[in-house]
């Protein structure tokens, strides 16, 4: 193999994978959705002349958990290469989310849709309405496609190729509605023949959707890659 290898591979075709950490903004954090629970829901109780929701009101305070973002990320991406040092291509990419302890109650899914209610909730709800006391996970799948920019640092060193990536594109469906996606990319590729190569990449995710907020998702983390060359 020739230290030109990279140059003459023009067509690079590469699934990857990895499980990113999953953050969204203070716009719809999970201290708001915190504050926004006790606010509507424990507060009331705990203020109650009655002395079962003045109950309730404690034992939802003291088995409340902080909900939790999980996500696996996969890509499928394309590049053409224009240049040595640069290239041009597309890719599909889809993040399979989790998020635990979801609370349910009208109050977290008008506020979770930039609407929250005008005032705390008149009639606190009672003993016995214990699914307000259930944990629920909301299971979803963000899809995007994206068109993307692609920088080889070191084109003429031979096996080894380090790359800088940029995307941009929107999303097909997904939680969060219509939106689109910017992505950096940092990686390294390992080229093993004329043919396939391996690549490990840390890549930042912003998402920006329509209800009036951005960056309100963000995905980070380290992803592996299988990769296969094309005349």
């Amino acid at each position: 193999m020739n230290s030109s290898l990279v140059a003459k591979e023009k067509v690079h075709l590469e699934f990857s994978f990895g499980y990113p950490k999953t953050i969204v903004s203070e716009d719809a954090s999970a201290e708001k959705f915190k504050d926004l629970y006790y606010i509507y829901d424990i507060i009331p109780l705990i203020q109650s002349p009655n002395a079962e929701r003045v109950n309730l009101g404690i034992y939802k305070s003291s088995v409340f958990r902080e909900s939790e973002i999980k996500s696996q990320n996969y890509r499928l991406g394309f590049e053409y290469r224009l240049f040595p040092m640069f290239g041009l291509g597309a890719s599909y990419n889809q993040s399979n989310v989790v998020v635990t302890n979801v609370l349910p109650g009208d109050y977290l899914i008008l506020y979770s849709l930039g609407l929250p209610p005008d005032s705390p909730k008149s009639t606190p709800p009672e003993v016995n309405n214990l699914t307000t006391l259930n944990s629920r996970d909301l299971r979803s799948t963000i899809s995007t496609v994206e068109a993307e920019v692609n920088l080889h640092l070191l084109p003429k060193i031979k096996n080894i190729d380090p790359y800088l990536r940029l995307g941009y594109g929107t999303a097909l469906r997904g939680v969060f509605g219509s939106s689109q996606k910017f992505t950096y990319t940092a990686g390294i590729r390992y080229i093993f023949n004329e043919k396939v190569s391996a690549s490990l990449e840390y890549f930042k995710g912003d998402l920006f959707g329509n209800l009036g907020r951005t960056d309100f998702a963000v995905e980070k983390g380290w992803r592996v890659g299988i990769g296969i060359y094309f005349n």
